[in-house]
């Protein structure tokens, strides 16, 4: 299992994302941009809409992922930057390669529930959750 961040990280991470990120938003890749929103979006800060703006300005969601990650909502077929949009930044990510191709389980932690959620991708599209 890879981890992609520690406890002490995800809570730094998500401070840092209540008082401002220290990298401009045009700067970040698309992986930290759309994990970015989607810690602030489910903290309701006020850099939700920049963060939107630049997440439209790049083309990385669909106008109907967008009003799904507004809402919180994820969808078999999704983006894997709409996931990161609902989710959040994962704890962590384990990845299976085979001949069908690249599959990935990504670990995040419920908001509301604090209970682990495990989302499945495949070739960067949401196939299947659990929690």
């Amino acid at each position: 299992m890879r981890q992609l961040i520690g406890p002490l990280a995800l809570l730094s991470f998500i401070l840092a994302g209540l008082a401002g990120c220290a990298t401009p938003l045009p700067e970040m890749s698309e992986d930290q941009l759309c994990a970015h929103f989607g810690a602030n979006n489910q903290n309701r800060t006020d850099r939700v809409s920049a963060i939107r703006s630049e997440i439209q300005r790049r083309k990385l969601v669909s106008p109907e992922e967008q009003a799904l990650a507004d809402q919180g909502i994820l969808q078999i077929g999704m983006s894997r930057c709409g996931m990161f949009a609902v989710q959040g930044i994962p704890l962590a990510e384990n990845s299976t390669t085979n001949a069908s191709g690249t599959f990935i389980q990504h670990v995040f932690v419920s908001s509301t529930t604090a209970k682990r959620v495990y989302v499945y991708t495949k070739d960067g599209r949401v196939t299947s959750w659990q929690k």
